[in-house]
């Protein structure tokens, strides 16, 4: 499996200020999602590249939604939101694996991205 390209997960959020983070990338030259009338908060739109994390996520933000693109990416690497437009347009991988193709390394266990998991969980009980 290794050596097949992945989809790069692309994070659409929504802020209620500006944010001045290295892991955002403006949509603003491209995607306008402000506010149209005066009830309605003045929004700033981002799209953050690559796999969240917890602490990815600046106060006043929501994830909107979630896309897939064929990107490649680098943490720390200057993404435009025109490169990531046009990733997206291009489309993402799905890959389909029969079980055959898979190395048996769980031996029966849940699987996940080559992670094991049981079946069931030991339960702790105490003395």
């Amino acid at each position: 499996m290794s050596g097949y390209l992945l989809s790069t997960p692309v994070f659409y959020i929504k802020c209620s200020n500006p944010v001045n983070s290295s892991l955002y990338v403006d949509t603003a030259p491209c995607l306008n999602i402000n506010a149209s009338s005066l009830v309605q908060q003045k929004t700033y739109s981002y799209v953050k590249v690559g796999v969240m994390e917890v602490g990815d996520l600046n106060e006043g933000c929501s994830a909107e939604w979630l896309a897939l693109a064929l990107l490649s990416y680098s943490k720390g690497h200057n993404t435009s939101y025109e490169s990531v437009h046009s990733a997206l347009m291009y489309g993402f991988e799905l890959g389909v694996y029969w079980p055959d193709e898979i190395p048996p390394i769980c031996q029966g266990q849940w699987s996940s991205n080559l992670k094991c998991f049981p079946h069931t969980i030991p339960v702790y009980e105490s003395a």
